[in-house]
């Protein structure tokens, strides 16, 4: 580039490229380079019609310049619906779909090139685009007439590669129109989504045929558990943007084998997560199930768990609602009593989109965990309040596993509703199978039902990730299952594995204190009554509350052990329920 023939202006510019175009040209080379060929064609004159023209194709990519920024946001809506119309018609597998992205900057020309900052971010919004979909800056944003304004909404602030400051990005609401290939890994990201993990192939050492192909579908089933999580986005392309990436790598020895995983954070660079499995590989089948789907569980929760750390140093009001989400998730995944520093940011997230489903059934989680803390019985009305608001957030969007699962748990730990509970449940399961409180408490309540291999899912839901905050209530749901089958000792065990995840947690006191009561374990009974009094000081005034069993002799029976442990007369020892 020489300096004579160089100026400088500021411009409209729109960057964009095909997603999944290695599948594709793999599938069909001639066709896909056809349709490229046409596609382009199609967006140039529509950049022309507009006062725009194309400034680079490079391989599957486009550049165009625009004098107008609303003339080149005008151009890319259309180009994507009237792209979007082509492949309506054509098999999902065969459909060519471009991310684009709009930014206003100084640009460099040199003859027919340019080049510069402005340029740079363009690439990266259309990096961060959904498949069919737009991105834009705030500087554009702000630029737009009301009626295109309106076709955006505010993803908040991303900080990408090579960029030094956050870019403000907003995303085309009109994305949602357009189904990304089915047979791609790529995952269209749904309006609260944000975060976008990069899953690599795990390098395979040593085994037969079968073995080395073991890393490959590893993988597979990995983005497939991804993909079911709403708050992700799967990309299957190192060169596109992304937050996080889980790699790793399979090693065998006979049998026998060592699968390494990492999670690493792309933004700053630094390994979040890593883990070890050693296994027999006498049944790969199941082994490939079993690892998969505990990699998936331990990233999904160091992801929050890093997106929570990040969003926190922010200030509450500069946060868009899908940041509000994942800073209330962060501490969720963190700390069992954060129900008050997650409501900050959930009740703003309320008030800013009142229709957000995920924040309404997060809202009733928050409320559930704080009751769970408490000694004292919760009021009738703060129960049908926590119940309103799972119900309402599953009206708003009955897919939502989360919602589904928020009524499930409430309709069992709050209001002692098994058969309410139960459909739930299953529902949350049916549209993610990954759902690990959802599989705990389906498996109690299989227990309590007198399906005794329940306990087996519930212990299923304790391995899957042991380091789950919520594994302490998968605990107690155990106790509570071997409590109902007569296993006092098996439920002790299990109320005591509850109690060193949360030492004031008074129901698994609670299971705890009766079990050894009614084993005649008086002296250790009395120690832990005096611990509990001395942790929850109001305990006695307030009575206690059952867990949710449904055949009466369960309940008759944990009463009878609370008062041989000498926990008050009949009058303070009572059952409470919904």
């Amino acid at each position: 580039m020489s300096d004579s023939g160089v100026t400088r202006k500021l411009a409209a510019i729109v960057a964009g490229d095909v997603v999944g175009y290695s599948r594709l040209m793999a599938a069909d080379e001639a066709g896909t380079l056809a349709a490229l060929m046409a596609h382009r064609e199609a967006i140039g004159g529509l950049a022309a019609q507009r006062g725009g023209r194309i400034v680079g194709s490079a391989g599957d990519s486009v550049l165009l310049e625009f004098a107008s920024i609303v003339d080149a946001v005008d151009c890319v809506i259309a180009a994507q619906r009237l792209l979007a119309e082509r492949n309506a018609d054509l098999p999902e597998d065969r459909r060519m779909l471009f991310r684009m992205g709009v930014n206003l900057g100084d640009v460099l020309i040199d003859g027919d090139d340019i080049f510069g900052e402005g340029v740079n971010i363009a690439a990266r919004l259309e990096s961060l685009s959904r498949p069919g979909g737009i991105c834009i800056s705030g500087d554009v944003q702000h630029l737009l007439p009301a009626e295109l304004q309106a076709q955006f909404e505010d993803q908040g602030k991303r900080q990408v590669k090579n960029i030094p400051r956050p870019l403000h990005v907003w995303q085309w609401t009109g994305t949602r129109e357009i189904a990304p290939p089915a047979a791609s890994t790529v995952t269209a990201a749904p309006a609260t989504a944000r975060t976008r993990v990069l899953v690599q192939p795990f390098e395979s050492r040593g085994g037969q045929d079968e073995q080395r192909h073991f890393a490959a579908d590893l993988a597979d089933d990995m983005i497939a558990a991804l993909s079911r999580m709403t708050a992700l986005v799967v990309v299957d392309d190192a060169t596109e943007a992304h937050d996080f990436t889980i790699a790793g790598n399979v090693r065998w020895a006979g049998d026998r084998v060592r699968i390494s995983a990492h999670l690493t954070d792309e933004i700053d660079g630094t390994r979040v997560w890593t883990e070890r499995y050693d296994r027999s590989g006498e049944d790969i089948f199941a082994l490939e199930d079993e690892i998969a789907e505990t990699i998936v569980a331990s990233a999904r929760i160091a992801i929050k768990q890093q997106e929570g750390r990040r969003l926190a140093s922010r200030d509450l009001t500069s946060l868009s609602v899908p940041e509000l989400l994942s800073a209330a998730a962060g501490i969720f995944t963190t700390r069992y009593d954060g129900g008050d520093e997650a409501r900050r940011y959930l009740e703003r997230a309320v008030a800013l989109q009142p229709g957000n489903s995920m924040a309404q059934a997060m809202l009733a989680i928050a409320g559930l965990r704080d009751i769970e803390l408490r000694a004292e019985r919760p009021g009738e009305a703060e129960r049908q309040a926590l119940a309103r608001r799972a119900r309402e957030a599953v009206r708003l969007d009955p897919r939502s596993f989360f919602a589904r699962m928020a009524l499930g748990l409430i309709e069992l730990h709050l209001f002692h509703r098994p058969d309410a509970a139960a459909p739930e449940l299953e529902r949350a399961l049916e549209l993610n199978p990954h759902l690990m409180p959802a599989q705990s408490a389906y498996g109690l309540i299989r227990c309590l039902r007198g399906d005794a291999s329940g306990a087996a899912q519930i212990r299923h839901a304790i391995e899957v990730d042991p380091r789950e905050v919520q594994v302490e209530r998968f605990y107690f749901e155990l106790a509570v299952a071997r409590f109902a089958a007569g296993d006092l000792a098996a439920a002790g065990d299990a109320a005591r594995q509850s109690l060193s995840r949360a030492p004031d947690k008074p129901r698994s006191q609670l299971l705890l204190l009766a079990a050894l009561a009614l084993q005649g374990q008086r002296k250790e009974a009395a120690a832990l009554l005096a611990d509990l009094r001395q942790r929850h000081p109001p305990f006695d005034a307030a009575g206690v509350t059952c867990p949710p069993f449904i055949a009466p002799e369960d309940e008759g029976r944990y009463l009878e052990g609370l008062r041989l442990a000498g926990l008050g007369n009949r009058g303070e020892v009572s059952a409470t329920k919904g």
